[in-house]
Formats: structure tokens, C-alpha cells, sequence
């Protein structure tokens, strides 16, 4: 399979989506002006692995999407968290495939139900399965679904077909120690990663923090991977504004 890329200026700088068409071997892909396009694959975002190598797709953190061209197939990758769906659309022959659900709509031609009245009721539900709904779907006007896919691969092959696996696991940790090691250097190979001069932007690390413990722990793990900057967010709808 082979990338055709056609960068769009009015798209947001981060956008893609691609169609895969059956019977044929070209892919065209419309991104954004930020997207990360080589010949065998693109991406947006980091991922613990070399940017050079472009090899997101057997990493085990993945703060990015894209698309790797494998021989009859293609390989899309979400994120290896909650932070980076992908959305899908199989119609008429072909497969799109987007970071965007509102991309992916209008590239298809397809239009959410405007009187269907639960979309964030099915979505919080594809959400909190995780690593057990790699295919969600979603509703739409016509019989035509929108696919909602989360920490997963998805592969699909010159026939349209389509199929998921799970993202490659790190080593188990023996214990407290390994488990703390484990976590600073996966955080440090992602930051090397977005600062690599290699690419179109590069980028540093900045940690929201708040009163929560996963906040302060990320904040922590960053610290130590050689971030300095840190920001919070203030809410004026509520008595104490700074209480988070």
C-alpha cells in the first residue's frame, strides 16, 4: 500500500484522515500542515521509540495517531490512552479512517441523527470499556455506522477488511523501584521524541497540575524527564476559583 498525501491549509495543523479503497493500492491521506508524512507511514504526536524510525505502531506509549503502509494493508494506531481515538466509516468500498469524527463524517458524507437524543450516553459507554470495545459504534442519519476505537491497532487489508489488535505491552515490573523506572524512562524516551530537530515542530513538555494525585504524580515523572513548566486552570464559575 502507498500514501498519496494532499496537505490541506484550512484543515487544524494536527488533522488527517485517509481512505483506503478496495481493490486498490493507493491511500490517499488529507492532513493538516503539522502532520508528520513520510513515504511508509504518518503521525501526530510521540511515542516512546525514535522519531526516525517511525516505528509508533510496536511502541507501548503512543501519545499520537497515524498510519504505518504494510504490504496489502494498512496499520492505523490510536494513542495508548484515553487521549487519542481514532473514528471510522466503511462505506461503498471503502474505509476512512480519521482523528477526527467530524473529518471522517464529512469526508464519507454521512451526518450524525440530529434527533437521536443518547450519543453521550453511548460514547461515555465506549469510553469506559477501554481495551474491551476496540470497536465502538455509533449511530448515524443513514444505516452507515460511526466507528469509535480506542487504544488499539487497526489493520485494514486491500478488501476493506478490517481488524483490531492491542498495542504492544512494556516488561512487567518486578516491583516498586522497576515499576518508577520504568515510568521516568518511558517518559523521557516520549519528550525525546517531540524535541527530535527532525521534525516539522518540535515540542516541549509542559504538565497541568491540580489537586488530584495522578496530577502530581505526572508532575513528578516529568520533572525528573527535564520538564520546567507546569499550568493549572482556574474555574470563576465556582465560590473558590483556585480550588483545583
Amino acid at each position: 500500500m502507498q500514501f498519496r498525501y494532499h496537505e490541506v491549509s484550512t484543515l487544524p495543523s494536527l488533522a488527517w484522515c485517509a481512505r483506503v479503497d478496495r481493490g486498490s493500492d493507493a491511500v490517499p491521506v488529507f492532513h493538516g500542515s503539522l502532520v508528520e508524512t513520510q513515504s511508509r507511514g504518518f503521525v501526530e504526536g510521540m511515542w516512546n521509540g525514535s522519531f526516525a524510525s517511525l516505528d509508533f505502531t510496536e511502541a507501548t506509549i503512543v501519545a499520537a495517531t497515524g498510519a504505518i503502509a504494510k504490504p496489502g494493508r494498512v496499520r492505523f494506531s490510536t494513542s495508548t490512552d484515553h487521549l487519542g481515538p481514532l473514528f471510522s466509516i466503511t462505506k461503498r468500498g471503502s474505509v476512512y479512517v480519521s482523528n477526527s469524527p467530524a473529518f471522517v463524517l464529512t469526508m464519507s458524507d454521512e451526518e450524525p441523527d440530529d434527533i437521536y437524543p443518547f450519543y453521550a450516553y453511548d460514547f461515555l459507554r465506549i469510553f469506559r470499556q477501554g481495551l474491551f470495545c476496540p470497536d465502538g459504534r455509533l449511530r448515524l442519519r443513514s444505516a452507515t455506522k460511526l466507528g469509535v476505537h480506542f487504544m488499539t491497532l487497526i489493520s485494514v487489508d486491500e478488501r476493506g477488511g478490517v481488524s483490531f489488535e492491542p498495542h504492544r505491552l512494556c516488561e512487567a515490573p518486578r516491583d516498586y523501584r522497576s515499576y518508577e523506572h520504568l515510568l521516568v524512562e518511558g517518559t523521557k524516551a516520549v519528550l525525546a521524541n517531540g524535541a527530535d530537530p527532525a521534525r516539522k515542530r518540535t515540542y516541549s513538555p509542559m504538565v497541568p497540575l491540580s489537586r488530584g494525585y495522578d496530577s502530581t504524580a505526572a508532575a513528578v515523572l516529568a520533572k525528573s524527564a527535564g520538564c520546567t513548566e507546569a499550568f493549572t486552570y482556574e474555574d470563576n464559575r465556582v465560590p473558590d476559583p483556585k480550588r483545583d
